[in-house]
């Protein structure tokens, strides 16, 4: 595996600056959550997703045809709290990926766009 140098010089350089945008955005959001966003505890908001998301399957559906919240998040947090428990991160890893994520597609619309 070859590491290409990163350089600011356009012509030389084989990352363009749109990519150092996104790089940039992107450790700047991880930076912030690490800093900021692990430390703080449980919103309320948060902590009704991870009272619905502990549910069974069936309770599961049946909390969500009274919430009214789109199920996907719940059901991706169910899975995430399977396989990671209820840390404090865990909970709070599909929302970091999500927002990485959104980081990525507006990268990806605005390269195709420009």
């Amino acid at each position: 595996m070859t590491f290409r140098p990163l350089t600011l010089d356009k012509a030389a350089s084989p990352i363009s600056l749109s990519e150092w945008f996104v790089i940039s955005a992107a450790s700047i959001a991880i930076i912030t959550y690490v800093c900021f966003g692990i430390g703080r505890s449980i919103w309320l908001d948060e902590g009704n997703s991870i009272l619905i998301a502990a549910k069974s399957y069936p309770g599961l559906i049946d909390a969500l045809a009274k919430d009214g919240n789109p199920p996907v998040y719940y059901f991706i947090l169910k899975a995430v709290m399977t396989l990671g428990g209820r840390s404090e991160i865990a909970v709070r890893l599909p929302s970091v990926l999500a927002y990485l994520c959104g980081i990525a597609a507006v990268y990806r619309l605005a390269s195709l766009r420009y």
